[in-house]
């Protein structure tokens, strides 16, 4: 897909938040699991469509498309501490719920045409989550999953360790969008998308131009980490907060873009003053 052609279907990609979306489709692309096409409106992925090393959980689709009143659920027996699912058919829409039954999993959703969260989206997970448009995702002992080319794929039992860019066009944008309906007390959204993870856990957006329209983040005593990204290069999870880095409060609730071009990502937000932070010394890994 052009570049060109990805921006256009990003920006047709808010049509698919409509109830009865004929384009709501969750179907793997053959590449670590055999190539079928869910049946929704629950969509039951199981480990016999992935391929399995040691605790991770490889996942690859070629299309990921989630709408209001569906589930997307993720299964597999408790060994498995990661789960890692690319996309690599086109840009995502989420609007249903994204979620995962193993205790203490963590979910990584790569998708290198971008992803984007609707009114309706919440996360029903027991383990971190990571979204990120990112070419691939590097494993600490070097292997590697990508999204962009799966050809290069080295697929490990190591954690994850960093997301990659490889540079070749602009990073895809994140966006999690609400409604254009404003409470008039709150002057709030009247029904936006809440992402969520259980207390002490990450969660993680690592992309392009980073959008929240409406939308809340939640981490309870957790880290809720933010980084646009411009050009090509790896953001080490884990690693300490640099130019274009957002580490937030637990809860975040606003409307603001994060561009991968900004000097300093904390001072860009346009946020309540509670949320105005400075970027802490560290971000916890989400392995």
């Amino acid at each position: 897909m052009t570049p060109s052609w990805r921006r256009l279907v990003l920006r047709l990609l808010p049509v698919l938040f409509a109830p009865a979306c004929a384009f709501a489709q969750v179907k793997t692309d053959g590449t670590v699991g055999p190539r079928t096409t869910l049946t929704g409106p629950n969509f039951n992925i199981t480990p016999s469509l992935g391929t399995s090393v040691g605790p991770n959980l490889f996942h690859s689709f070629e299309a990921f498309n989630i709408a209001q009143g569906q589930t997307a659920t993720f299964t597999g027996p408790p060994s498995i501490h990661n789960i890692l699912a690319r996309v690599t058919g086109g840009p995502s829409a989420i609007d249903g719920t994204l979620a995962c039954s193993i205790p203490g999993a963590n979910l990584y959703l790569i998708n290198p045409a971008g992803v984007i969260f609707g009114p309706s989206a919440t996360l029903d997970l027991h383990g971190s989550f990571a979204v990120t448009t990112a070419d691939y995702v590097k494993l600490s002992d070097g292997g590697q999953f990508h999204a962009s080319d799966p050809s290069k794929n080295v697929l490990t039992s190591a954690a994850p360790a960093a997301f990659g860019f490889l540079g070749r066009q602009k990073p895809a944008a994140i966006e999690v969008r609400g409604t254009t309906g404003i409470d008039p007390i709150t002057q709030l959204p009247t029904h936006a998308p809440t992402l969520e993870v259980q207390p002490g856990l990450a969660l993680t957006i690592v992309g392009g131009d980073l959008t929240i329209a409406g939308g809340t983040l939640r981490a309870p005593e957790g880290r809720i980490n933010l980084q646009a990204v411009g050009s090509a290069g790896e953001v080490i999870v884990g690693q300490t907060p640099s130019t274009g880095t957002a580490v937030m409060p637990s809860s975040m609730s606003l409307g603001a873009m994060i561009p991968a071009a900004v000097a300093a990502a904390a001072r860009s937000l346009s946020a309540p003053a509670r949320c105005r932070r400075r970027a802490r010394s560290s971000m916890p890994a989400v392995d």
